[in-house]
Order: structure tokens, then C-alpha cells, then sequence
């Protein structure tokens, strides 16, 4: 699988954050909440209770945090690839993990989520253009601690 040099997903990131900030898009701010919602929407257990929360958080270092929480989801399950070229380039539905870490495996590859400009209006909103996640890695078994 080819990965794309960082300088690339930095104009990307721009390019999302650009179309964000101009009408009828409503604000960096508005696009984070839509598509969080959206994503935690999508991944709702139909056989629970399913919400998220927003909150803001001041770390140790003094940094302003936004964190986003799910319930009634299924998480980012899925196998951890550490190595982009280990995987396949017919990766299933069911790996959420691996979808989220790569560009080209977002929303199924059908529909608005095909290139995953979602999760680059996350790092659009970071001043560091970095988002830390934690999620589940397969069915209630085990986390992975992630920056993008």
C-alpha cells in the first residue's frame, strides 16, 4: 500500500480547513461537531443506548483539549496494523481501526465518507494538526493510544 509523504496531508488538511471556513460551511468548529456526531452515529450498536459528549479540558501543560466521548458504539475494533504496506488493499468493513488510521479506507468506500475528510477536519482544528484517540482494537478486548 502506498503511504503519502507528510507534506501531502498537511495540503490536505488546509484544503479541508479552507472549505470549512468559507460559505455555506458554517466553521471549523461546526464541521468538527458534524462530523464527530456523524461518525458516532454511524457506529452505533443498534442493541444499546448510544450518545457522545463534548468537553473541554485544560491539561498539566497547560494546553486546551477538546474530548469527544461515545457510548453504544462499537469502537475503532480491528486488527492493528503498524506496518501501512501490511495492509491489504481489500481490508474489510469490520476493521474500524485500520479505516480510521489510513486516507483511503474511510466510510465503507461508498458515500460522503469515501475520502475521509472527516477525520481531517479534526486535525484542521488542532493547532498542531495532531489528534490523540483511544479505542477499543477488537470486541471489548484491548485499546490502542493513537496520534494522527
Amino acid at each position: 500500500m502506498y503511504t503519502e509523504p507528510r507534506t501531502v496531508w498537511r495540503a490536505r488538511i488546509d484544503e479541508v480547513a479552507k472549505g470549512y471556513r468559507q460559505p455555506p460551511a458554517k466553521g471549523i468548529p461546526h464541521g468538527v461537531q458534524k462530523d464527530a456526531i456523524q461518525n458516532d452515529w454511524g457506529a452505533r450498536q443498534k442493541t444499546s443506548g448510544w450518545g457522545m459528549s463534548f468537553e473541554q479540558l485544560t491539561g498539566r501543560d497547560g494546553v486546551t483539549y477538546l474530548a469527544m466521548s461515545d457510548w453504544g458504539t462499537t469502537g475503532l475494533t480491528g486488527q492493528v496494523y503498524d506496518d501501512p504496506d501490511s495492509i491489504p488493499d481489500d481490508l474489510p468493513p469490520e476493521e474500524k481501526l485500520a479505516r480510521f488510521e489510513n486516507m483511503n479506507f474511510s466510510g465503507g468506500n461508498i458515500g460522503a465518507g469515501l475520502y475521509g475528510r472527516g477525520k481531517l477536519i479534526f486535525q484542521a482544528a488542532s493547532k498542531t494538526r495532531q489528534i490523540i484517540y483511544d479505542s477499543l482494537t477488537t470486541k471489548g478486548i484491548g485499546h490502542k493510544l493513537g496520534v494522527a
